[in-house]
């Protein structure tokens, strides 16, 4: 386990808007300030008393066993704190001689819990240069959640960004094999009605289908099935006024002409 994970399962177990969190918080501003926690939890209700927490986080067993070793070292921070506390992975601090009045909070699986209940101590008032470095270090964390939630939100706006493109990227594509199928569909039945394939490249096929399309036929007579079955109607018209009219046809014209020519 890393100090980050027991920084991060505290932040959970001292969680606003009961609690403020601070870490790496020295007993003073500038160079008094000669000794520091890893850790104070200020209390922020009343009818909990307004406690201060000075908490020391170790992911070691020597780590611990120096710190047990010289326990006064605390005290720089402690003496302005109600509450002492040892942070440490699940079953680290077994078989240490702990101080009577310190309480160990144990990590596992990312959750604080109590493991032993810390002793309330006598303190002094902490003196600005302690509160102002408390305020230093929260504001940090205050920062940091705010260039990390910046961070998530960008992230997710990207994504949402990347998504819509995808989705307007595959609408397009789709729009397009559709108009393109049209298309293949459209000149695949012309092919087939003029009986000879229109991706050869044949300019006079393809200038002869655009002049009929630019003539208005199709357009006017919506179509040129239409336009054969006017021309036939017509055509029945014509030969049935020369029948009334005893035209003679092209070969009675010849045949009396030649007729003529003989007897002459």
């Amino acid at each position: 386990m890393r100090a980050t994970d027991i920084r991060a399962a505290l932040r959970q177990y001292f969680a606003p808007p009961e609690w403020e969190l601070a870490f790496e918080v020295r007993n003073a501003a500038g160079f008094q300030g000669n000794r520091s926690a890893d850790a104070i939890a200020m209390n922020t209700w009343p009818s909990r008393g307004l406690t201060l927490n000075a908490i020391e986080i170790k992911v070691s067993k020597s780590d611990l066993k120096r710190e047990l070793k010289a326990p006064d070292k605390a005290e720089g921070v402690a003496q302005f704190c109600d509450f002492f506390w040892l942070a440490v992975p699940k079953g680290l601090a077994e078989g240490e001689m702990i101080p009577d009045a310190w309480g160990i909070l144990e990590i596992d699986q990312g959750r604080a819990r109590i493991k032993r209940q810390a002793t309330k101590t006598p303190s002094s008032e902490p003196p600005r240069g302690f509160w102002a470095m408390f305020l230093r270090s929260h504001g940090r964390i205050a920062h940091d959640d705010s260039a990390s939630l910046l961070e998530q939100q960008q992230r997710k706006q990207d994504a949402e960004f990347r998504e819509r493109v995808k989705r307007e990227v595959e609408r397009t594509v789709n729009q397009r094999t559709r108009e393109f199928a049209d298309r293949k569909r459209e000149i695949a039945i012309v092919e087939h009605i003029v009986g000879d394939r229109l991706w050869g490249g044949d300019e006079a096929l393809a200038s002869a289908i655009r002049a009929v399309h630019e003539s208005g036929v199709a357009r006017t007579y919506h179509s040129l099935r239409h336009l054969t079955e006017s021309l036939e109607k017509m055509a029945g018209s014509i030969h049935q006024a020369i029948a009334d009219l005893h035209i003679p046809d092209e070969d009675t014209v010849k045949a009396d002409v030649k007729k003529a020519k003989e007897l002459q």
